[in-house]
């Protein structure tokens, strides 16, 4: 491995922020994005018997999981976050320079549909948590690291 390349050891220090002007951060306990992109074969007489793919459409699954107190509610403003949804700007970081800091590599997803919003509770104390799972409407970036 070389001495350049940034190492991610565990997620400390990682926020998910939506929206802007200010963006609103959430109180995540982890979120995963699931790259994907379908493919055409091509064959043809000078593949010598192989398939030939290319990439074409590209897309991405995101589920977030946040977890709130029980003052707070996810489905009113600020977020609102509704199943049908369209979200705007939301941004995925990896790492922060600092707490509340919304800087550092990230992924951007200017609009995602949300799809799901499973909720759980630990009746031993627990705060709420709710699972928000959506599909990307258009391009996104993945992080520069």
């Amino acid at each position: 491995m070389s001495s350049s390349s940034p190492l991610f050891h565990c997620g400390f220090g990682g926020t998910v922020a939506v929206g802007s002007s200010p963006a609103t951060e959430l109180p995540i306990t982890e979120w995963s994005v699931r790259p994907t992109a379908r493919y055409s074969t091509f064959q043809t007489s000078k593949n010598m018997g192989y398939n030939q793919v290319e990439a074409n459409w590209k897309s991405a699954t995101v589920t977030i999981t946040v977890e709130y107190d029980f003052n707070n509610n996810p489905f009113i403003a600020p977020t609102s976050i509704q199943i049908g949804t369209i979200l705007s700007n939301v941004v995925l970081y990896l790492h922060q320079s600092g707490v509340g800091t919304l800087d550092g590599p990230n992924w951007t997803f200017p609009s995602l549909l949300v799809t799901e919003t499973n909720q759980s509770l630990q009746v031993s104390g627990g705060n709420i948590r709710v699972q928000i799972t959506g599909v990307t409407d258009g391009s996104f970036t993945a992080p520069a690291v």
